[in-house]
């Protein structure tokens, strides 16, 4: 059995979500409004457990905050999709309270465009091959100074989705049943804190 430092040691050696590297293969962007089909046809192609079959909800989502949806581009082509919940303080409560359903979100529950977020919940990911570099622009889009203090929420989807989760650094949420992780922002963390003064 190891030692508590020797585990401490490990945990901050490990690759973390906000230190991912950009790709200059894949570029990313908001969504456009006029995108919306062809992208949720995209996602239901690379995710067929989700269901969208409702575009209100991306309409809803994209009409608040076009930040939410990120598109990963190569060569002029949709490679892959990186859509979040930028959530209030009133949404994130809900979130850990197990009182959130990222389906049928709360308008009430989500940050208004520009306006900084309590937590990023990430809603889905389909980034097959490569396009999972872009993992690394994603990262770098939420270092900006409106994301970068709000700490980041998932439910893994697949066994490799929950590998790809606890390789880049997220926690399962003990208090949680329903296989929430959490990603402290590095900002938010006490050694980072006391570095940087």
């Amino acid at each position: 059995m190891s030692n508590p430092n020797e585990k401490s040691v490990a945990k901050s050696q490990r690759k973390q979500f906000d230190s991912i590297p950009r790709s200059e293969h894949v570029r990313i962007r908001a969504i456009k409004f006029a995108e919306i089909s062809r992208v949720a046809q995209f996602a239901s192609e690379h995710l067929p457990s989700l269901k969208l079959d409702d575009l209100s909800i991306f309409q809803r989502i994209v009409a608040l905050d076009g930040d939410s949806i990120q598109i990963f581009e190569a060569g002029g082509e949709i490679v892959g999709l990186y859509a979040m919940l930028f959530l209030n303080r009133q949404g994130h409560c809900a979130l850990v309270e197990e009182d959130f359903n990222c389906e049928d979100t709360a308008i009430g529950h989500l940050a208004l465009n520009g306006e900084k977020p309590s937590a990023i919940y990430t809603w889905f990911v389909a980034c097959p091959g490569r396009a999972v570099t872009g993992f690394g622009n994603v990262a770098e889009l939420l270092q900006g100074e409106r994301f970068a203090h709000a700490d980041l929420y998932a439910r893994p989807a697949s066994a490799a989705g929950l590998r790809l989760m606890l390789g880049i650094g997220y926690e399962p949420v003990r208090s949680d049943p329903n296989g929430l992780h959490r990603y402290t922002r590095l900002p938010n963390r006490p050694q980072f804190s006391e570095q940087a003064a």
